[in-house]
């Protein structure tokens, strides 16, 4: 397995294995938090990570860097929802 990303906790790795998976990608989630009784042990600098089979490495990173692409134009909606243009505009 190789890792193709990293995160800063469990659920997020977790998240992404779902994307992966669901694409067609078997994928390993990496963490060593006691199998998510000690999440909080991740702070130190490890996190979680995700690995896939060598052969599915390229496939893989594209289908994360499109997901977030996603996230962030929908982060960006999100945004523009609350932003209040000035009253002289």
């Amino acid at each position: 397995m190789v890792k193709v990303a990293n995160f800063v906790n469990r659920f997020d790795a977790e998240y992404a294995k779902g994307i992966l998976e669901s694409r067609g990608v078997p994928t390993q989630v990496v963490a060593d938090d006691a199998g998510g009784l000690y999440s909080n042990l991740l702070t130190g600098g490890m996190g979680a990570w995700v690995a896939v089979r060598p052969e599915d490495t390229a496939i893989a990173t594209a289908i994360l860097q499109e997901a977030n692409n996603v996230v962030d134009e929908a982060e960006l909606d999100a945004e523009a929802m609350f932003y209040d243009p000035p009253a002289d505009a």
